[in-house]
């Protein structure tokens, strides 16, 4: 794995350069608004084309269901002012003057992320989002260390494009549109080739290093934090995050095929009774078709067996019995050591449908094993 200290050099060597595109951009938006508006497109269009862009950019997260945190009584296991009490501690760790906003939101993923831009008088783009899930399913340091992760975007580990898609958006449809008109092209087929190109070239700039800003925000967290704690976090959002995938993917291929029976106006109902039913830790997929078809052919959530968790904790997976000992799907300081043996020698065969630790991930996070091994490998910079 990558060194941390070159690491963070690089990855800010590229941030800055990134800022210094970016204002580049700003200034281009400027001045192809002024031709445009010169050329007669008249003000109106020029503010309409804004503001339909401006939704496009924010539109997820103006539109995203949430509530503010000020707003609960209590989330999950935890009171509003215990909640309270951790995000303080945490503020006042980092000790920096501009604070996000909180949000707390309904989502069908266990999920945590931070919004920054330079519009900074509209609160849901300056603020720290979290789900309820990860209130109801990590313990206080797991959930702190979630927080510390997320922080570290919001403070210190995000690409400039990401915090302010804004000016890139504009840019990207603009500039290909102005070159249309100038070459003289007609084609329309020409206009999508080149505004295709730039909205490529756009998704580039926005996600260049933004794995490197995932492994430097869990470093982050494990210096403030501790590194068992982020461990834990991120190995049981991500084993929660597999289990809903399995249970809404079961759910929509069921509903698909028999719609003169179920429907996906019940599907909120069908998702949430599952939910609660099926913990995070369960690995036997087979019996949670079973578990689900019973369920919605029965019509109620009382005929749902009881699972027992002894019955099918290795089942489907052969490799967790290398490290957890104590059977809880959390990583104990005697059990790391395991963890990290298992992880080098590749000694964790899974099946085709659970892949929490491989390369399966996206563009945007590296894998849970890489993440981990980051902190391995570099756990002598948290010493210093």
């Amino acid at each position: 794995m990558e060194d941390y200290a070159e690491l963070l050099t690089k990855n800010t060597r590229t941030n800055r350069m990134n800022l210094l595109l970016q204002f580049t951009i700003i200034i281009v938006d400027v001045l192809l608004l002024g031709l445009f508006l010169k050329n007669g497109f008249g003000l109106f269009s020029i503010v309409f084309f804004l503001i339909l862009v401006f939704i496009s950019s924010y539109g997820n997260i103006l539109f995203l269901k949430k509530r503010r945190l000020e707003t609960f009584d209590a989330i999950g296991k935890y009171s509003s002012e215990e909640v309270r009490e951790i995000i303080g501690g945490i503020f006042a760790d980092i000790n920096k003057r501009e604070k996000p906003n909180i949000y707390i939101i309904s989502s069908s993923t266990v999920n945590a992320f931070v919004t920054e831009s330079i519009i900074k008088g509209i609160a849901p783009l300056n603020a720290l989002y979290l789900s309820e899930d990860l209130f109801a399913n990590l313990k206080t340091e797991e959930l702190k260390s979630v927080i510390y992760h997320e922080l570290g975007h919001y403070y210190y580990f995000m690409n400039p494009f990401s915090k302010n898609i804004l000016p890139l958006d504009i840019f990207s449809v603009l500039f290909p549109f102005f070159l249309f008109l100038i070459l003289g092209l007609k084609s329309i087929f020409s206009l999508f080739f080149l505004v295709f190109s730039f909205s490529a070239f756009v998704r580039y700039l926005t996600f260049k290093n933004i794995k490197d800003n995932e492994y430097l925000s869990d470093f982050f967290s494990a210096q403030k934090n501790g590194l068992l704690n982020i461990v834990n976090g991120l190995i049981v959002v991500s084993k929660i995050n597999e289990i809903d995938s399995k249970i809404v993917r079961y759910l929509v291929e069921r509903i698909t095929r028999d719609k003169q029976r179920l429907s996906f106006q019940d599907f909120d109902f069908y998702y949430e009774t599952l939910r609660k039913e099926i913990p995070y830790e369960f690995q036997n997929f087979d019996q949670i078709s079973e578990l689900i078809d019973d369920f919605l052919y029965d019509g109620s959530d009382e005929n749902i067996p009881e699972i027992n968790k002894e019955s099918y904790y290795y089942e489907e997976i052969d490799g967790w019995e290398k490290f957890d000992l104590n059977h809880d799907f959390r990583i104990s300081e005697e059990e790391y050591p395991l963890l990290i043996e298992t992880l080098i020698n590749n000694e964790l065969n899974e099946t085709a449908e659970q892949k929490v630790f491989d390369e399966r991930y996206n563009i945007t996070h590296p894998s849970l094993k890489n993440r981990i091994l980051f902190l391995e490998d570099n756990k002598e910079y948290l010493e210093l």
